[in-house]
């Protein structure tokens, strides 16, 4: 209560396993709520990197798509209490099959797919959608104007007299 009251978390260390963690602990609701954190070796500057980044300034279409992109994913009933440890819930299984005596046959590894920088990929895409445009353009015959064929307002149809 007292570190609720002044706002206040505590720094632990703890030993998970065989390996001693950094933790934060909190307190919330009348709980303590225990965060792991990263020791600052862990963690790598980012200055290093940002010799690395282009300077790239997106067009408006860019940040269009990003933002359509963005909100397409967005779910607003997001429940993670549905979410679960399938790592954790695999090793459960296998452990009880080992109990029951099952041979647990070991999957081979699965070949990691290739690394993909999203920016590339889209820039590709819209490159690539860009061209088929043209294309087309260039294929199709030239379209001949109508309008001039066309009246400019609705022709009333005349009553047949007789």
């Amino acid at each position: 209560e007292a570190m609720a009251s002044e706002g206040l978390n505590a720094i632990a260390r703890m030993k998970i396993t065989t390996r001693e963690h950094l933790a934060r602990v909190r307190a919330e609701d009348g709980l303590l709520i225990v965060d792991l954190l990263q020791y600052a070796a862990q963690v790598k500057d980012p200055a290093p990197f940002k010799e690395e980044l282009v300077d790239t300034r997106p067009t408006a279409p860019e940040r269009k798509l990003t933002r359509q992109l963005i909100s397409s994913m967005v779910d607003d009933s997001l429940d993670l209490s549905e979410r679960t440890d399938a790592y954790t819930d695999r090793v459960r299984e296998l452990i009880e099959a080992k109990v029951q005596g099952k041979q647990v046959v070991v999957p081979q590894p699965v070949e990691e797919p290739p690394i993909v920088n999203i920016m590339d990929a889209l820039k590709r895409s819209m490159k690539e959608a860009s061209g088929k445009k043209a294309k087309t353009a260039e294929s199709r015959p030239p379209v001949k104007s109508v309008a001039r064929r066309l009246p400019s307002r609705p022709v009333k149809k005349q009553k047949k007299s007789g």
